[in-house]
């Protein structure tokens, strides 16, 4: 089955891991704090049209994911002189955003504040993209007639993973993506490869069931 291209993809990932046995009482406390709190930072973000807020919990030791889902490509283009600014841009926006988040949970519950074991802030499918592309032209620049086959095994894998993205992003963004490329990239990355595009879409695509605010994993 051909996967779908995305519509929304996640831009921002807080993850928070709580020493508290999960219950439905601290559920709903926890979730309510941090439901108002990612609200009001996203509401104040530079590109938060469109944005759509998802919560998740798993059972065991509390561990939420608040994660923030978009289409900012489209503004990047618009915004800024070249798409690769925008994107350096982007990622230090969105460890920001995780940054707050974490800060005015902890100010706004002592039941989180006391109860944090870890936190980590993620780039979502926009950091994906940039570290990908960073990755090959690093590793372009390092090529010699005498470089190894485990370098170029890991440079043609870096151009598959690149190329699976920007198939599955609207056409103007994918042409966006393409034309900040240098020619030897562009002109020599893979077909897209449907099992890699099928992966990237299960990570960072929001599903129709996600739009709600809340959900659970067990």
């Amino acid at each position: 089955m051909e996967t779908d291209k995305i519509g929304k993809y996640k831009i921002s990932e807080t993850y928070i891991k709580l020493n508290i046995e999960y219950d439905s009482d601290k559920k709903e406390k926890i979730v309510r704090t941090l439901r108002s709190t990612t609200e009001k930072i996203v509401s104040d973000y530079k590109y938060n049209d469109g944005l759509v807020l998802v919560i998740e919990l798993e059972k065991g030791s509390l561990k939420v994911k608040i994660a923030v889902y978009g289409t900012i490509i489209i503004q990047l283009i618009a915004e800024y002189e070249t798409i690769r600014q925008g994107l350096t841009q982007v990622c230090n926006d969105v460890k920001w955003i995780s940054e707050r988040v974490i800060e005015n949970a902890r100010a706004n519950s002592y039941e989180i504040d006391r109860n944090i074991i870890r936190t980590e802030k993620r780039t979502g499918l926009i950091g994906r993209l940039k570290r990908t592309i960073d990755k090959i032209e690093n590793l372009q620049r390092s090529l010699t007639d005498q470089s190894n086959r485990q370098t170029l095994i890991g440079l043609n894998s870096l151009k598959q993973d690149l190329s699976n993205i920007i198939e599955l992003l609207s056409e103007q963004e994918r042409q966006a993506i393409l034309n900040s490329l240098n020619d030897d990239v562009k002109n020599n990355l893979p077909r897209p490869e449907e099992k890699g595009m099928q992966h990237i879409y299960n990570l960072y695509a929001l599903k129709p069931e996600e739009t709600t605010v809340e959900s659970e994993r067990h």
